[in-house]
């Protein structure tokens, strides 16, 4: 009886949720979907729709007062830069005047020291000794301010060559050329004083390099021989040997090449001459020009001297 009673209570505790899980509500309808007004159904829901509520006004805070300006602070005085030093006074240099006709920088000192009969300390180096200098005539005057006019009226611009180019228009040689300032005078360093240093410089151009030797070689240097017997009643040796040096002269000498000479054989009365053959053209040259001068003074001298001879009378 309890047996039984027990496997009725299981069966009704397993039938108890069954039931109710049959019995559920079924799922409900799902709501139904309204459109958005349009048009006038717009209007007036908009028109129905209650006002939103104004948000809170804050209360005004009141402003506060503005600070009070603050001038920019002043920039710092510069520093005020220290006094010059002052420079010591000129030296008292000694006056004098000076009358110099013109010569080379040792002859100037010479004169220099003549007029101030003083000592004047200046160096004048090897290479510069020959510069001419000019005619000075002053009064009145210290060694600064001579030798200060001596240097500015040496300044003058002169062209040098600076280089010579072959192969231009006609194969002649195109030269270029270039500004050059040249100078001289004396100089010294600090403030001129009486036992002051002087030294003499001069800047000049520096001479063109020779010309390049000529393409085909000269002819070999060559002796030749003269008579000069038929001139020598008229001339002295040294008349003809001094016209041929003259000519010489005239004509230059060419870079490298030797000069001619010339020598006189007393006994034998020649003229020895060696020489390239363009100088010793000179020499046929000019006794040729003689010996012209000697036959005309010949054609037009009188056959006898006057008062002797005999004069035969002219035939009828």
């Amino acid at each position: 009886m309890k047996k039984q009673l027990f496997v009725l209570t299981l069966l009704g505790l397993v039938c108890v949720p069954l039931r109710a899980a049959a019995q559920v509500a079924p799922p409900a309808a799902p709501p139904p979907q309204v459109s958005p007004p349009k048009g006038r159904d717009l209007w007036k829901a908009t028109a129905d729709a209650p006002a939103l509520p104004k948000p809170p006004i804050a209360p005004a805070v009141p402003s506060l007062p503005a600070p009070p300006a603050v001038a920019p602070a002043a920039p710092p005085a510069p520093a005020l830069p220290a006094p010059p030093t002052p420079l010591p006074p000129p030296p008292d240099l000694s006056k004098f005047d000076l009358d110099f006709p013109g010569g080379q920088p040792v002859e100037l000192i010479q004169a220099i020291r003549k007029a101030t009969e003083k000592p004047l300390n200046v160096i004048v180096p090897e290479e510069y000794a020959d510069t001419p200098l000019p005619a000075l005539k002053m009064k009145g005057v210290t060694v600064p301010q001579l030798f200060a006019a001596l240097e500015a009226a040496s300044r003058k611009t002169v062209p040098v060559v600076t280089g010579t180019y072959y192969g231009g228009p006609g194969g002649k040689p195109q030269v270029q050329y270039q500004q050059f300032k040249a100078s001289y005078g004396f100089m010294t360093t600090g403030i001129p004083r009486e036992d002051s240093i002087w030294y003499f410089y001069s800047e000049q151009p520096t001479p063109p390099p020779p010309p390049p030797p000529e393409s085909q070689p000269k002819e070999p240097r060559t002796c030749r021989f003269y008579r000069l017997d038929p001139l020598l009643d008229t001339y002295k040796i040294e008349d003809i040997t001094t016209a041929v040096e003259t000519g010489w002269k005239m004509l230059g000498e060419t870079p490298g090449e030797a000069k001619p000479e010339m020598m006189y054989h007393k006994d034998t009365k020649l003229l020895i001459a060696v020489g390239h053959p363009e100088k010793l053209a000179v020499i046929e040259e000019v006794l040729a020009r003689l010996g012209d001068a000697v036959q005309h003074s010949h054609d037009f001298a009188p056959a006898h001297p006057p008062g002797k001879g005999k004069v035969e009378p002219a035939r009828p």
